[in-house]
């Protein structure tokens, strides 16, 4: 069977699916029209049942199974990651993960409504940042899907035994002297990184309008990327 096997067309429109859109994937029976969305969802999965869940295994994926409760997706295994999904889902998809755990190099990720919070370590909240969905919410599923991350800006950064502000993206700026901020850029894989070398970033940091200048940097930044 294929995840497909899982999904209606309502389900769709719970991410912003048109009408039309919908038209072009399904048809009149509630059937994916040519494996449109097999790409992204995968195929041959094999159902093993019991005690009432179903796990879902694939030749095509010998690393990874579904966790299944009720007809609703709760959680998604691999050989990296541990992925528990939000209630009610019937697609196992990105925007609807509640946390991601990667045991290895201890990485925990969680959704909250829009906001998404990122520990490296285990150790703390190392960065909250809001989600920021592509204008069309169509492509914002399938490019979520497709690239396998979602668009984000940085709210707060909680560096340890550092004073630091939110710039944009993942950057932020700390102090490191009195007056003097220098940029950080926060990753999952490493968690913050100094920039001292960054000096277009090291200039908005310390500059006397810098709220002015953040924003231009997010503006300049989500619309390109959404243009």
């Amino acid at each position: 069977m294929s995840l497909i096997d899982y999904i209606n067309p309502q389900d769709l429109e719970r991410y912003g699916f048109s009408k039309t859109q919908l038209n072009q994937l399904f048809d009149n029976d509630g059937n994916v029209k040519d494996t449109a969305l097999e790409p992204i969802l995968g195929k041959h999965y094999v159902p093993y049942h019991t005690n009432g869940f179903t796990i879902l295994s694939s030749a095509q994926h010998p690393d990874r199974i579904f966790v299944i409760k009720d007809e609703k997706f709760i959680a998604q295994l691999d050989d990296t990651d541990t992925v528990l999904y939000a209630d009610s889902v019937n697609i196992p998809a990105i925007n609807d993960e509640l946390i991601r755990y990667r045991a290895k190099d201890k990485q925990l990720t969680y959704r909250a409504g829009n906001l998404l919070y990122e520990d490296f370590g285990v150790n703390g909240i190392d960065i909250i940042s809001q989600i920021i969905p592509e204008k069309d919410s169509a492509f914002d599923y399938f490019a979520t899907e497709g690239f396998g991350f979602t668009n984000t800006n940085i709210i707060d950064a909680p560096v340890t035994d550092k004073q630091c502000k939110p710039l944009a993206g993942n950057f932020a700026c700390c102090l490191s002297s009195n007056t003097t901020y220098t940029p950080y850029r926060f990753t999952i894989k490493s968690g913050w990184q100094p920039l001292p070398d960054n000096q277009q970033i090291t200039r908005i940091c310390n500059s006397d309008n810098f709220e002015t200048e953040r924003q231009v940097l997010i503006d300049t930044l989500f619309n390109t990327a959404f243009s």
